[in-house]
């Protein structure tokens, strides 16, 4: 292929970087390591960054009020609704740990 049919995004990586997951998947330690380094910030980076809408979203499905004002109004407990939500998953998880590996392969089939 001719250098100038190459995408603009190909010239500008250098080869090695591009090459990432293939040496990643043929077992290359150094890649591997590198490759499972940027899934993991991209795993973070995402989670950090949906978690709040996520959990308004939840909050809204489970019937919670929209506004903090009247969350606060209508409720005896100091705890908000989001650690309520989050407590009642970790007692949930506590109490039936196989509950997260069959979460999990739901999510991969």
């Amino acid at each position: 292929m001719p250098e100038s049919a190459r995408p603009r995004l190909a010239a500008a990586l250098p080869a090695d970087l591009l090459s990432l997951p293939v040496r990643a998947a043929m077992g290359e330690p150094r890649a591997l390591a590198l490759w499972l380094g940027l899934a993991l910030t991209a795993l973070l980076v995402a989670a950090v960054a949906l978690a709040g809408p996520f959990v308004r979203a939840a909050m809204r499905a489970a019937g919670a009020p929209a506004t903090r004002g009247a969350e606060t109004a209508r409720t005896r407990f100091t705890a908000s609704l989001a650690s309520a939500l989050r407590r009642k998953e970790h007692r949930l998880l506590w109490r039936d740990p196989w509950l997260l590996s069959q979460m999990g392969l739901q999510a991969l089939y």
